[in-house]
């Protein structure tokens, strides 16, 4: 696993830097709708689950997303899960 041990993330005013992979790699995010789909609820979700997106980059398989956490953020696999 990549996450830390005995690591709380839930902490306010931490930066992340989180990569997404489709299932199987498969290159679905070349379509540019599905792209935007992702990307507008990526925008509306994760401030609503106490996080700042800061930058996302897309590639054909994954999606990179940099994000800073602020005050009363649940935990950063919680947000992620709603965002899926």
């Amino acid at each position: 696993s990549v996450r830390l041990p005995e690591y709380s993330y839930d902490q306010p005013d931490v930066q992340y830097a989180v990569t997404l992979c489709c299932a199987g790699r498969r290159p679905l995010l070349e379509n540019a709708s599905t792209t935007r789909v992702i990307f507008d609820t990526f925008l509306e979700v994760l401030p609503r689950k106490g996080y700042e997106v800061l930058a996302m980059c897309f590639m054909p398989e994954h999606v990179h997303v940099v994000l800073n956490s602020v005050d009363g953020c649940v935990a950063l696999g919680t947000a992620i899960g709603a965002a899926k």
